[in-house]
């Protein structure tokens, strides 16, 4: 390296002094996106998600569903319309409980946006379904097939909750816990409000959360939001 390229004592100390300055700027820069996205989450957050209604004790069908595992046969290599037959039993308990979640799947098969996702782990959790809102697709990994009916009916909401979900806020979620140093893999705001989303319906189909679920509230001290036990009620 020619001598005249190494930088000298005085400019190393210049750089060294500018770094606090420069770190103070990307926070000012931070907090006001922050703030921006917050503002216009407020503005464009006008949109109530549909409630549930508790499955009828007089179905005596459905609430044999609830409990039933009738898609583990299923494969990567089936027809999407064996894909799509395995989910019927689901959104059946779905339309009883919360049409739209059923009619916003209806229409994603329609759409042909239903797609096998391959065996993935989250933070070493099994991705059961995903909802990819860029491109409007709904993925459904082999472990979901494994959950009982309830259970899926359940990890649809979910999603359904994700779809539904202000995108504003869920950047600024993002940004604001990374400026706050609470970031992490034990879970955030936006899925707070999605597994919240989840419990409700397994309220609905009297069933008690899955171990995930309970993990995840346990984690994230969710129990005060919720007003009935975690044992849920057996049909």
């Amino acid at each position: 390296m020619p001598p005249e390229s190494i930088p000298s004592p005085q400019s190393l100390r210049l750089i060294g002094k500018q770094w606090p300055g420069r770190l103070l700027n990307v926070i000012i820069v931070g907090f006001a996106l922050l703030g921006l996205l917050q503002w216009l989450a407020c503005i464009t957050d006008n949109d109530m998600l549909p409630p549930f209604h508790p499955l009828p004790a007089s179905q005596a069908e459905l609430l044999k569903y609830r409990y039933l595992i009738l898609t583990t046969h299923l494969r990567e290599s089936d027809t999407p319309k064996a894909h799509w037959q395995a989910l019927q039993p689901s959104l059946r308990l779905l339309q009883a409980i919360n049409p739209d979640i059923s009619h916003w799947i209806t229409q994603l098969n329609r759409e042909n946006r239903i797609l096998w996702k391959p065996h993935a782990t989250l933070f070493n959790w099994p991705v059961l379904a995903s909802y990819d809102w860029r491109f409007n697709n709904f993925y459904l990994g082999p472990d979901f097939w494994k959950l009982q009916e309830g259970e899926k009916a359940a990890v649809l909401a979910h999603e359904y909750f994700h779809y539904r979900q202000n995108r504003f806020w869920m950047v600024a979620d993002t940004l604001g816990e990374g400026l706050s140093g609470k970031l992490s893999e034990y879970g955030s705001r936006t899925e707070d409000e999605a597994h919240l989303y989840q419990w409700y319906a397994y309220q609905a189909l009297h069933m008690p959360p899955s171990d995930l679920v309970k993990s995840y509230f346990s984690r994230r001290k969710l129990y005060r939001f919720v007003l009935t036990p975690p044992s849920g009620n057996n049909l």
